[in-house]
């Protein structure tokens, strides 16, 4: 029963982890390029880019979930955009569950809608 429901919800708590280590695992005030695949791999030095497009996307969304807008964006533009979107499918994926429930009639409770 238990690896049925993780296996129905594996989705959403892989993005709830990823958001939750984001927001308590990542130092976002750090300037220091982190995990770099182009520049562990060399191909950084081959074509000349100071890193890869997604480098500092998680301090970015890390700093955008403490409140630091303007570091977020100084990390990567993207940062912002990818947690709203991230938590729209958190959302959903929680809504999409509870309506898939036995028992449901059509209507969620007020504190969803």
């Amino acid at each position: 029963m238990r690896f049925k429901w993780i296996r129905q919800n594996l989705e959403a708590l892989l993005w709830v982890g990823a958001i939750l280590w984001l927001a308590f695992g990542v130092d976002y005030r750090a300037t220091a390029a982190g995990f770099c695949p182009f520049r562990i791999m060399g191909i950084e030095a081959l074509t000349g880019l100071e890193g890869c497009p997604g480098c500092g996307l998680g301090r970015s969304i890390a700093a955008a979930l403490h409140g630091e807008f303007k570091l977020s964006w100084k990390h990567h533009w993207i940062g912002i955009p990818a947690l709203l979107i991230i938590c729209s499918r958190i959302v959903t994926l929680i809504r999409t569950q509870i309506k898939n429930q036995p028992g449901y009639d059509g209507y969620l409770p007020d504190e969803f809608t």
